[in-house]
């Protein structure tokens, strides 16, 4: 069983990673514009980083880490602003 310390810290942001790499995706299939794919591809980065990171952590005996936190903390308004772009195309 998971402590809540497990959830918080590993399973809620890998969630939401995936939800935001979701996102980003579906914004560059729907506009296909140089300013999405400049956008999509550094958060499509940052999130594979915080997804290699928070999986990482997972495994027994390993250090925590806020870097994949991080990346997904800049991550976010990116996946946003993309995903805004996209509505008003």
């Amino acid at each position: 069983m998971l402590s809540l310390e497990v959830v918080a810290w590993i399973v809620l942001p890998l969630t939401l990673t995936v939800v935001l790499l979701l996102t980003s995706i579906n914004a560059l299939r729907h506009d296909p514009r140089f300013v999405q794919l400049y956008l999509g591809l550094q958060a499509l980065l940052l999130l594979t980083l915080a997804t290699i990171g928070l999986v990482g952590m997972l495994q027994p005996n390993t250090w925590p880490s806020l870097v994949p936190h991080m990346a997904l903390l800049v991550a976010l308004p990116l996946v946003l602003l993309q995903r805004r772009l996209a509505k008003t195309q």
